[in-house]
């Protein structure tokens, strides 16, 4: 699937939960020649010591060569060191090539119209010896969908697969936002990021 005309192919919106002005939630999408990353960060806690945190591992990863997904964990990993730490799913995108890596409740799915559902990367263990990783080929008709879990786990991708990202992203956080969490969501068709 491609973005309607006019419209990128990545998009993304970050939340902070109800009664906050920071967020502890973040999203870093670069690309460089021949790469994309799309990472969304969930830090642990609510509010200004939570944000301060998240735009620390944001300035890490938008200066970090992209290179393997999980060499871009380790780094991120030695950074946050001696702080309250954060769910992270990372993904690197090479034409239609997705390496993904993620630790805790961050939830990535890469999926086509006509197929099931894949985990792009299974991130549901916060032990930091427990990075898990993926590798995978994707196709042009995909759709990467990454979200922390400030989103319920209601939210079915299929639900929004009939609108551009930006749109989906907004439906996504309007429905499936937990208003006392922060909240973030990456919805990224394949097709348009691989020919751009």
């Amino acid at each position: 699937m491609k973005a309607p005309p006019g419209q990128a192919p990545i998009a993304y919106l970050c939340r902070p939960a109800d009664g906050e002005i920071a967020s502890g939630d973040a999203v870093v999408v670069r690309a460089e020649p021949g790469a994309t990353l799309v990472a969304v960060i969930d830090v642990l806690g609510h509010g200004h010591e939570a944000g301060k945190v998240a735009a620390r591992a944001v300035r890490h990863l938008e200066a970090a060569p992209i290179t393997r997904a999980l060499t871009l964990m380790h780094g991120l990993h030695a950074e946050l060191r001696g702080s309250r730490g954060a769910a992270v799913m990372l993904c690197v995108l090479r034409g239609f090539e997705l390496d993904a890596c993620g630790v805790g409740n961050v939830e990535a799915r890469a999926d086509d119209a006509g197929r099931r559902h894949e985990r792009a990367a299974a991130a549901d263990d916060a032990r930091v010896d427990r990075f898990r990783e993926q590798v995978g080929r994707l196709h042009r008709t995909d759709r990467l969908l990454c979200w922390s879990d400030g989103i319920s786990t209601r939210l079915e991708p299929d639900s929004v697969r009939h609108l551009g990202p930006a749109d989906a992203c907004a439906q996504i956080m309007t429905l499936h936002r937990r208003r006392y969490d922060d909240a973030s969501v990456v919805v990224a068709d394949i097709g348009g990021i691989a020919t751009a």
